[in-house]
């Protein structure tokens, strides 16, 4: 940024006529650590940035601009060029000139993410712009910024490091090129800094990336963006009639799809169009009318002059700020944005931030237990407090519910009993009918505790188990159903460990567990690596093995311990879904093996997120858990050759 201040005209000016292509220099790829030889993917899902309040620091991030522009991805295969938008149309015709400069790069099968965008003469990126560029067919003076490489001549590096792959990628596309096709540099550390400077150029923001992460489709947080201005996309869903001399319409009623699928209206745009854009996009809209709305207007709105239309069309909306009833204030238009399906527009309602929408039933498969859903209990009104401040949620009496738990959150008794409640129907099978060990603690940031037995003193939905032959009776806690868990809630209960066993075979275990615990300082690629490693052990003796990410480290110096003995009798590993007794409230989540193989990391899964991420999937990434058939000592003999 200091480079930026200096001499501005060095990054930002649009109208160089130095087009000229410096030498590319030598790309080992097979090199680059984590590159795997395979073909060139058929699809490829972009990865997402999550939304920010304040830019990153340290030295583990990198920091790029933020553009607003079209995001496509350049897929270089055999002499042919085909530029994809994130929602997996074909772009090509469209910027045919992009197209021929991508081709004349000295490469046989390459996939380039980047950002086409329209830069004005100071250097900032116009959305209108670009759209006016597009409708008179002049896209010869776009830009394409490429910020990442995901493949080059056979190899995939979907699986390397960001500063490998833009290493790689700036020996294709010189940092110091000018013209449309262009690399987009970046900072290493001093976030907080470099979006100040950025702002100050009235950019639109910054993405900032951990620098040591490999490519993981779909939105994570090892990409954050943090704005300089509020501008976000909304679903078209009605417009008002003209007033005055105006034509066309007066103003667009927006709306977004929550993680249920339901529309919510978000209030009215009237700004930011000209007279071209009001009589066009007005023909757009007639042609979609509708009778009946789509979307609940909240009370007091007038429903005056208003016509509803088909939510098909995406709206790019900047605006000062949402009210403290969910309502853009002060919202101008900016554009359409054709390149977005108005299903994939999905916020948090209670903090306004982007989502993942949920599986398309219609290209996707369902879940594979239909009763596997996340519950909207979640959702429900709160119960009715008592005098003393306690409530009943599933008939179990909830004490003190406004207290923290987690050590780093704000998460109350309430709110984790809310949490079980959403994914009743993912936890309970990893749970029920197992003997816990729990971890206690009488307040967030108190010292914590094992127990292994129970008293009187639990509430009656936790189940009680004595173990014969024992010369004193030691009663067990375990649970069947929700009031259960509500009632670990309700004691405080921070992290739940099962038995690998069934209280109804209780020495016949169906599970063994490897903890992999790995050295502090070591990096998160080496564990999955190792995971991988272990999977294919086991494959290599004919069994099927599943896998959790956790927070779980210990001093290991420069290693990974496998940790075998969670399987004797009455040993225990953390709960499948459950919460980590860590700031932040981690969560043991489940994940499929190609997630670990594309670098999922464990800091993704919270108390917060994992309700989200559930609605997400297709499938249960532990679907064949409980119906795999298989033993250890067949294996073994099968291996011996007994």
């Amino acid at each position: 940024m200091d480079a930026i201040a200096a001499d501005r005209d060095w990054v930002w000016h649009s109208n160089r006529g130095d087009n000229e292509k410096p030498p590319v220099q030598t790309i080992a790829v097979q090199d680059i650590s984590g590159a795997r030889k395979r073909r060139i993917p058929d699809k490829l899902q972009p990865q997402l940035a999550t939304l920010a309040g304040q830019a990153p620091d340290g030295p583990e991030w990198l920091h790029e601009i933020k553009y607003d522009g079209y995001r496509l991805l350049a897929r270089i295969e055999g002499g042919k060029v085909r530029l994809i938008t994130r929602g997996g149309l074909d772009w090509t015709a469209k910027f045919r000139s992009l197209a021929d400069q991508l081709g004349e790069l000295p490469l046989d099968s390459a996939l380039i993410d980047g950002e086409l965008v329209h830069l004005e003469q100071e250097g900032t990126t116009s959305f209108s712009g670009l759209q006016d560029a597009i409708s008179s067919g002049k896209t010869d003076t776009l830009n394409f910024f490429a910020f990442d490489l995901l493949y080059c001549d056979g190899w995939d590096l979907t699986g390397a490091a960001l500063e490998d792959r833009k290493s790689a990628l700036a020996k294709i596309i010189s940092p110091n090129q000018q013209g449309m096709l262009r690399y987009s540099d970046h900072q290493i550390g001093s976030g907080p800094k470099f979006l100040t400077q950025a702002c100050h150029f009235a950019l639109e923001g910054i993405v900032s990336k951990r620098r040591t992460e490999p490519y993981r489709p779909g939105r994570s947080r090892s990409w954050l963006k943090s704005k300089c201005r509020n501008r976000e996309e909304f679903v078209i869903v009605g417009y008002t009639d003209p007033e005055g001399s105006r034509e066309g319409f007066g103003a667009l009623l927006v709306g977004y799809y929550d993680a249920q699928g339901k529309l919510r209206y978000a209030g009215r745009v009237g700004t930011g169009f000209n007279t071209g854009q009001l009589i066009q996009l007005h023909r757009r809209l007639d042609s979609l009318a509708r009778p009946e709305p789509t979307v609940a207007l909240p009370k007091g709105v007038s429903r005056k002059g208003v016509h509803w239309i088909e939510p098909r069309l995406v709206a790019e909306v900047e605006f000062a700020t949402w009210t403290a009833d969910a309502i853009l204030r002060q919202a101008s238009f900016q554009g359409l944005r054709e390149d977005k399906d108005a299903r994939d527009v999905v916020y948090d309602p209670k903090t306004r931030t982007a989502v993942e929408p949920a599986a398309k039933s219609k290209s996707k498969k369902a879940p594979a237990r239909s009763k596997q859903t996340v519950s909207n209990k979640a959702e429900t009104d709160e119960p009715q407090r008592a005098r003393d401040g306690s409530l009943l949620f599933e008939g179990v009496r909830l004490t003190h519910p406004d207290r923290i738990l987690y050590p780093g959150t704000s998460l109350t008794k309430l709110d984790v009993a809310r949490y079980y409640a959403a994914i009743e129907n993912w936890v309970l099978p990893q749970l029920s009918g197992r003997l816990l060990t729990l971890v206690r603690s009488p307040a967030a940031g108190m010292k914590t505790f094992y127990q292994k037995h129970i008293g009187d003193e639990a509430p009656e939905a936790i189940k009680r188990f004595n173990i014969d032959g024992q010369e004193e009776p030691e009663i067990y806690p375990y649970i069947e159903d929700l009031p259960g868990l509500i009632g670990l809630v309700q004691m405080g209960v921070l992290e739940i460990h099962p038995w690998g066993s069934r209280v109804n075979k209780l020495e016949m275990p169906d599970r063994v567990t490897m903890d992999l615990d790995p050295d502090e300082g070591l990096p998160w690629q080496r564990v999955t690596e190792a995971a991988i490693d272990v999977r294919d052990a086991l494959a290599g003796i004919g069994l099927k093995s599943f896998f959790t990410a956790n927070m779980a480290k210990r001093a290991r110096h420069g290693r990974i311990y496998i940790d075998y003995l969670r399987n004797g009798r009455g040993a225990t590993a953390v709960g499948a879904y459950t919460p980590r007794a860590r700031p932040g409230a981690p969560v043991s989540t489940p994940v499929s093996w190609e997630e670990v193989e594309q670098g999922v990391r464990p800091d993704e899964f919270t108390v917060e997120t994992v309700p989200q991420r559930l609605t997400t999937l297709s499938a249960d990434p532990w679907a064949d858990i409980g119906k795999t058939r298989q033993t250890i000592s067949a294996a073994v003999r099968r291996q011996v050759g007994i």
